[in-house]
């Protein structure tokens, strides 16, 4: 009996191990780097980003649905070996979703890599480009986000509370 248990809590041991590096790892997914400008009030900062590239795809529509799926996994498939020289690439994040008149999923390539280094696209609808250098207003929030855009969101209302002026967001949606 006494042996049992000590092998349970050994592979309890080993399963905690096991979980606490998995999370350790995806936090260590590269991000763009970029420059805090301001921090304004209810934790929005205002951050300069360089221009990156970007493997870009159309979505079917602007949702989070089936179209979503498909053109992460498109873009996916390019970054992980279905390109002309089958490399594979390190992930990215975030991946970003354009949300307005024209839906699109696009991720960030690996930073220490130009357009011109990163290999041609075997997919059609695929893109890589360059996506210029921009200053955001950033709201870092925890949670998931439903199918159905929340109004209610303590973050947006803060947002619209800083600057109730000629603004226009951006209808990009962080999926990462």
């Amino acid at each position: 009996m006494n042996q049992w248990m000590w092998g349970f809590a050994l592979v309890l041991g080993l399963l905690l191990l096991w979980v606490v590096f998995r999370l350790g790892a995806a936090e260590r997914v590269p991000e763009p780097s970029y420059r805090r400008v301001a921090l304004l009030d209810k934790g929005v900062e205002i951050r300069e980003y360089p221009a990156l590239a970007i493997a870009k795809t159309p979505m079917r529509d602007a949702s989070l649905g089936s179209s979503a799926n498909e053109g992460f996994r498109r873009v996916a498939r390019y970054l992980f070996g279905g390109n002309r020289t089958k490399e594979s690439m390190a992930m990215t994040a975030p991946v970003v979703m354009e949300m307005g008149d024209t839906p699109a999923l696009y991720f960030y390539m690996p930073f220490d890599r130009s357009l011109e280094a990163l290999p041609a696209t075997m997919d059609s609808s695929v893109r890589l480009q360059m996506q210029a250098s921009r200053t955001l207003a950033v709201l870092a929030f925890g949670g998931f986000v439903g199918p159905v855009p929340r109004t209610d969101t303590p973050g947006l209302w803060s947002c619209r509370e800083l600057n109730p002026g000629p603004v226009k967001p951006i209808p990009d949606f962080l999926h990462a």
